[in-house]
């Protein structure tokens, strides 16, 4: 349930980011803002979708950090 409502967000913030980067570019072609801000906006949308996989590993994962930490397997080591 937990990881379906994150990644609803997760696509919320990309379509957020896609929207301001298209009014960004149009910023810049009316003149209002310089081109480097435009290119923060590709930035921020170009690197969204890294972000994604690597928080669906988070979400997926902490399950199984929950049943180590309760079984008592966090903090062990293995002998080589």
């Amino acid at each position: 349930m937990q990881t379906e409502l994150r990644t609803r967000e997760l696509e919320g913030e990309v379509t957020s980011l896609a929207r301001a980067q298209e009014l960004s570019q149009q910023s810049y072609v009316s003149g209002v803002i310089p081109l480097t801000d435009v290119l923060d906006s590709d930035r921020l949308l170009l690197t969204a979708p890294t972000i994604w996989p690597q928080s669906r590993a988070t979400m997926q994962g902490r399950p199984c950090g929950c049943f180590a930490r309760s079984a008592g397997l966090v903090g062990l080591r293995r002998s080589s």
